[in-house]
């Protein structure tokens, strides 16, 4: 079985990479952080190439309909934050990608983010 193959978009602070449950994925998974943002769509549909796990930082990065048809094998997008306008709900919906998100309340993003890698983790 192929290990799935999981993507941070948008670690501008390269948080992510600094993490002890980051080595934990990267013993079960592929894991690819990137810490710039990407300079188009065209980037961000490159980067989701192959991707089965997609985490996503509130709102930095635009995924659109055109970005989550074009992940053919992705099948989870965890967002800190709450799912926004960023991202296509109805067209991730269409392609049956999971959503997983915060509520938005006060101290809500340590919750996701604990949650995030405890579903990547279970996913593995």
């Amino acid at each position: 079985m192929q290990q799935p193959r999981i993507v941070v978009v948008d670690d501008w602070t390269d948080f992510w990479g600094n993490q002890p449950g980051t080595q934990r994925l990267r013993e079960r998974a592929d894991v690819t952080i990137y810490t710039t943002p990407a300079a188009d769509e065209y980037e961000v549909m490159q980067r989701l190439k192959d991707a089965t796990v997609v985490l996503a930082n509130r709102e930095r990065t635009p995924l659109n309909a055109r970005v989550l048809r074009s992940a053919e094998s992705l099948e989870l997008l965890a967002q800190t934050g709450r799912i926004s306008p960023n991202v296509d709900a109805e067209a991730a919906t269409e392609r049956g990608i999971a959503l997983v998100a915060a509520g938005g309340q006060g101290g809500s993003y340590v919750a996701i983010a604990e949650l995030g890698l405890a579903l990547l983790l279970a996913l593995a």
